[in-house]
């Protein structure tokens, strides 16, 4: 499978505040949008990406049904 990844910063932001990550290799794909200009909006998105993407690298099809119980 061949993936990629792009966002825009739109029409009213300065700086992009989205952030994604893309494993195609395991099926892993995120996006996470901004807050919209609100203080921290581009740490929040890290975040959520950085957490979900820690949590999820480690399941497989064999473990999955335990992850989501």
């Amino acid at each position: 499978m061949k993936a990629w990844s792009l966002t825009d910063i739109g029409l009213k932001r300065i700086e992009n505040e989205d952030f994604y990550y893309c494993d195609a290799a395991n099926g892993l794909f995120l996006i996470a949008d901004g807050m919209g200009g609100h203080a921290g909006g581009e740490v929040a998105s890290a975040t959520a990406v950085k957490v979900f993407r820690d949590h999820f690298m480690g399941v497989t099809a064999e473990n999955y049904q335990k992850e989501i119980a």
